[in-house]
């Protein structure tokens, strides 16, 4: 199941229609897509904290930057070629 984010949050309601109409296309017959409204509040976090811990969920990280080319990872990032999280490292 792929549950999207960074659908847009700007540009009013309809902002993410794009990327959330392509992961639906790309995932026929394979993939159930659905999208989620985030709320972050401690009991949100704790539940998630232990769906990460169980395996249930898991994280994809595309790539990986050392603190000093951070400028990189957000370029990586903006250029909407990720296929799953850009993490910084810090040392």
């Amino acid at each position: 199941m792929l549950i999207p984010n960074s659908t847009g949050n700007t540009g009013g309601l309809l902002a993410g229609l794009p990327r959330v109409a392509r992961a639906i296309l790309t995932g026929l017959g394979r993939t159930t897509v659905k999208t989620a409204t985030l709320t972050v509040n401690r009991d949100n976090l704790s539940a998630l904290a232990g769906l990460l811990e169980s395996g249930t969920v898991r994280v994809v990280i595309d790539k990986t930057y050392p603190l000093d080319c951070t400028a990189a990872a957000v370029a990586h990032m903006l250029s909407h070629h990720a296929r799953g999280k850009v993490a910084i490292t810090v040392p």
